[in-house]
Order: C-alpha cells, then structure tokens, then sequence
C-alpha cells in the first residue's frame, strides 16, 4: 500500500504541497465543487480539456500521470469499477488544501497598504498619537504591513519593541523591520521588562479566546498594561466579526474569514466589555469599516 504524504489528521502545510501544479489544484477544486459525486477519470479529463485545454487538449496518460501524483499525496481517491473505470472523488485533506489556498488568493486581492493609508490619518487623530520614546508591540500573529511600521509606529517611536520569540524576531529583521526584541519568560508567564517601561502599547489583531505565550490574549493584555508606563496608552487594534449573511455564497466567504487563524475576529461588543473590565481609564473605540481600533490610559 502507498504511504500518503499527509495522513488525514494532520492540519495541512503548504511546505508538503510546494510542488503542486496548476493543474492539479484545479482537478482537486473540480473534484471538491462536485461535492459527493464522484466522475468517472475519462469524463473529469473531457470536462478539463473542455474549460481550460480546447486549443490544445491534455492526453490521457499525462493526465493520468497528474491523478496518481495527486493520489501519493492523499488528495483524491479511486472508486474501481468494471474494467479500467475508476471513479475519482477528493479527499478531506484536499478540501482543506483549497479552502486554504482560495483564501490566501482572496487575501492577495485585497490592497492593504492602500485601505491602511487611508485609514491611519484618521486613527492617529482618534488615539491622540504623540511621538513618545518607546512602543511595545504585541503581534499575536505575524503579518507585515509595510505601511503601519512607516507611517504609524517609527513615526512616533524613537525605540520600537515587538514581543516575539527568537525565531520570529530573525524573520522581522530579515524583512528589514527596524525593531528591539522584547521576549517572553515562559516560566514566569510575563513579559521581561520591568513594569511601567513603555510609553504606549499596542496589541495588534486582538482575540480574546486564542492563546499565545502560554496566555490568553486577555491576560497578555494585562501583561501589556503592566509594562507600560502610568497615564501612558493601551491600543488594541482587532476585526469585527463579520456578522451572519443570508445570501448563501456571501456566508461561505464570511465562514472562510472566521475560521481562517490570520483573521481572528471579534465583535464589538466584546471589545468594549474587555477593555472596560481591564482597569484601563479614558476607554474609547471606534470602528473603522470593520477595522476595530480601541485604546485607553493605563492607571
């Protein structure tokens, strides 16, 4: 019996798929758009040659050869029948696979240095941002947007700090990002520095279930108002919750967003509730065509 490359519970990894064709991510998105029939491989062949080939249709043993490559990875399945038929169907683990790779297409679409530009004029004046000594920034995930350490952080920080650990700060500097480390001491549960050593700090792509650090956002929020200096600010920068649609193909996308880990969301709601319960004075939000932004002065 072949090995698959991926078993069917490991959550997919691009790193498995770099040298997935074009091709084959579109057998495997047919298969998946066809839910559970499962074509026989002569007709899905015809039906590709139709869509995409006309001019110059595939052959059957390249094609063939594209299935069985698709197979040793774990992303389709044969269904044998009389003679040399077999019907093919994908697999959970392709379904994942698109799911994934449609979305970051989606995400590729979508000009966040020109929504940002846009946006941060406006937000700097609704934080009353005044250039101050040091910033520390806590990314619960990675993403990099060019335009927020330019004309947001480095603009009003003469000592730019991000929380990260060691391999995540190499991948910053390697990006040309020009910041200071601040680290985690995962046996204390705290953030290094000394309490009140910030002037400000920010808390970017805040969600209140998710766990980084060995904490809940909740309490690295606390952490972060421990390190920042008295009367000094406390910004969360978080995505609404995209709220429930009642047109079938708007709701596929909005489940894409919500269950994506790059897009935690929150409601607004629920921000204002975690804000206001934190201990911080002055507490104000304001959203900004689904960019929540909220902040308030540290005791």
């Amino acid at each position: 019996m072949e090995e698959n490359i991926l078993d069917r519970t490991r959550a997919v990894s691009f790193t498995d798929f770099a040298d997935i064709s074009f091709l084959q991510l579109y057998i495997i998105s047919l298969l998946i758009s066809l839910g559970p029939k499962e074509p026989i491989r002569f007709e899905l062949l015809n039906q590709i040659n139709d869509v995409l080939f006309k001019d110059k249709p595939i052959s059957p043993s390249k094609f063939y050869n594209e299935m069985n490559k698709l197979k040793k990875k774990g992303l389709i399945d044969y269904q044998e029948e009389t003679g040399n038929i077999k019907r093919v169907k994908g697999t959970s683990l392709a379904k994942r696979l698109v799911k994934q790779f449609n979305f970051l297409m989606l995400l590729g679409s979508i000009d966040f240095e020109e929504i940002l530009t846009e946006i941060l004029p406006e937000l700097t004046i609704f934080t009353k941002m005044e250039p101050v000594q040091s910033f520390l920034i806590i990314h619960f995930q990675e993403l990099l947007v060019d335009v927020i350490f330019r004309d947001f952080y480095l603009k009003y920080s003469k000592e730019l700090y991000i929380l990260a650990t060691d391999q995540a700060y190499e991948r910053y500097i390697k990006r040309g990002v020009p910041v200071h480390q601040s680290r985690f001491h995962d046996t204390k549960k705290m953030i290094r520095e000394v309490t009140h050593t910030f002037d400000a700090t920010f808390l970017v792509r805040y969600h209140p279930t998710t766990q980084n650090f060995g904490l809940s956002e909740r309490e690295l929020l606390k952490e972060g108002m421990r390190v920042t200096k008295s009367k000094g600010k406390v910004i969360i920068i978080a995505l609404e919750e995209i709220p429930f649609q009642k047109n079938v193909f708007l709701e596929g996308f909005r489940n894409s967003i919500q269950t994506y880990p790059l897009f935690p969301s929150i409601t607004e709601e629920r921000l204002r509730a975690d804000l206001t319960e934190s201990g911080l004075n002055m507490v104000q939000l304001r959203n900004f065509g689904g960019l929540l932004v909220g902040w308030g002065i540290n005791p």
